[in-house]
């Protein structure tokens, strides 16, 4: 729902999020408050980037988070 919603995402740099989410779809951050803090300030100071990242991950989502991509992957491993 995070990547569907179109908005930037800020993640921890951590297998449980790189594991879906890159630089190109999420604002990534070193696990520390202040990475956060880092990592919300850069965001808030570049508007470009952030409609970017909102805008990658909605591409994502469609791409393949979908009910539509879960069934293409369905039919593609029956072939």
């Amino acid at each position: 729902s995070y990547l569907h919603s179109g908005r930037p995402i800020l993640a921890t740099a951590l297998p449980t999020h790189t594991q879906v989410l890159d630089e190109t779809t999420a604002a990534l951050f070193d696990p520390e408050p202040a990475a956060l803090a880092e990592a919300l300030v850069s965001l808030c100071r570049s508007p470009g980037r952030s409609e970017a990242l909102g805008r990658r991950a909605r591409e994502l989502a469609e791409e393949r988070y979908t009910r539509q991509a879960f069934l293409r992957e369905v039919e593609e491993l029956y072939r």
